[in-house]
């Protein structure tokens, strides 16, 4: 066995070298792998988030997007959701208006639907649920469990209901 894998080992490391040799005989050097500029950005800001440094994750939103990098809709996501217990709904109504249509768009408003939920705030909820479109995880099992109470709340309070409930009880004793 220890044989076989060190003749695998020669050969693999054999292939290797006519690869490299091949690829300098046309010219074609192998590209290092170097990160992007404003990948130090996005970094840096995942960073941030996980130490929960808000200043810091405010800063890196500011330079993603004054650098216009293809994943700074990310760090925006990352910032807001770092402060959303304390972020109010034209906040969330920004966000969704500058990623429109993205993943990221719908997955900030699941987060944002639990913590309406969580504040028992059915008036911000009943407005943002049916814009919802992301029913791929369990976060989303929660989210439907807050829409059927806030539906619940919003049908208790219906008049037609009430008058329904005092007209029973003469249509039982009939």
């Amino acid at each position: 066995m220890t044989r076989l894998k060190s003749v695998y080992g020669r050969l693999c490391g054999a292939l290797q070298c006519a690869a490299l040799a091949g690829a300098l005989a046309v010219g074609v050097a192998p590209a290092p792998a170097l990160a992007q500029g404003g990948d130090a950005t996005v970094l840096d800001a995942r960073e941030a988030l996980r130490k929960k440094d808000r200043v810091r994750l405010a800063m890196a939103r500011a330079t993603a997007a004054a650098e216009r990098h293809p994943l700074a809709m990310w760090v925006d996501y990352w910032e807001l959701n770092n402060r959303l217990v304390d972020a109010q709904q034209d906040e969330l109504n920004a966000f969704a208006a500058r990623w429109s249509g993205t993943y990221v768009e719908d997955r900030l408003r699941n987060d944002w639907l639990l913590e309406l939920g969580r504040r028992r705030d059915w008036a911000n909820f009943a407005v943002e649920y049916p814009r919802f479109r992301m029913n791929d995880d369990r976060g989303s099992a929660a989210t439907r469990c807050s829409s059927i109470i806030s539906a619940a709340r919003t049908c208790a309070r219906r008049p037609w209901r009430l008058g329904w409930r005092s007209a029973r009880p003469t249509m039982a004793a009939r």
